[in-house]
């Protein structure tokens, strides 16, 4: 909302926990040079970096750190999971991983969606899409168990159970945020591939 994304850097001291951050640093959304940025972050000999940035600041971010000689693994959150992400990393975008909530791509049901969706809009699903599209379902099952009231659409949303959405199976918590599956990618040669455990 005001313009800001933190890159935040965090060393890790083993393969597992305690983790500690070693150095933030903070760019601007819609910024095209962050080498100031990456070289504190780089002097630092981080073996993470966490760029809390959408995909087109984190792949000028990547492709910079990449020139700079910066070698740490990068990480982020669902926003990145663009294809123009790459286009904007180049070959250094090969490696990053990314977690969100995401579909399980041998699913019938996401399989079906995705050959809908290419049908209809010509290009591939980014994160997005199906989000949107779970709500959609949601908001439709709810008013069609409640009605149209914004009283009886909140009682109708919180009585879903076990919803079957593209993105998984959906519940909503106590907070009344859904529960959706974590799953990580990593962008490989043009792609966001399932990291298989």
């Amino acid at each position: 909302e005001d313009g800001i994304r933190d890159i935040g850097v965090t060393g890790v001291q083993t393969c597992a926990l305690p983790i500690s951050i070693v150095a933030q640093e903070v760019i601007e959304k819609g910024g095209r040079d962050f080498r100031s940025q990456l070289t504190r972050i780089g002097a630092t000999r981080a073996p993470l970096i966490v760029a809390y940035a959408y995909y087109a600041e984190a792949g000028l971010l990547v492709r910079q750190a990449s020139e700079l000689g910066i070698k740490a693994q990068f990480m982020s959150h669902g926003s990145v999971q663009n294809k123009a992400f790459g286009e904007i990393a180049g070959p250094a975008a090969n490696g990053f991983i990314s977690g969100s909530p995401r579909w399980d791509e041998d699913a019938p049901n996401v399989k079906a969606f995705i050959e809908r969706y290419r049908k209809r809009w010509n290009r591939e699903p980014d994160l997005y899409g199906p989000y949107f599209y779970d709500a959609v379902k949601m908001y439709a099952a709810a008013i069609e168990k409640n009605g149209d009231s914004p009283e009886a659409i909140l009682a109708g949303l919180k009585g879903l159970k076990d919803f079957p959405g593209i993105n998984g199976v959906m519940n909503f918590g106590p907070d009344n945020v859904v529960l959706l599956p974590l799953r990580f990618v990593k962008f490989e040669n043009g792609n966001w591939v399932p990291i298989k455990r």
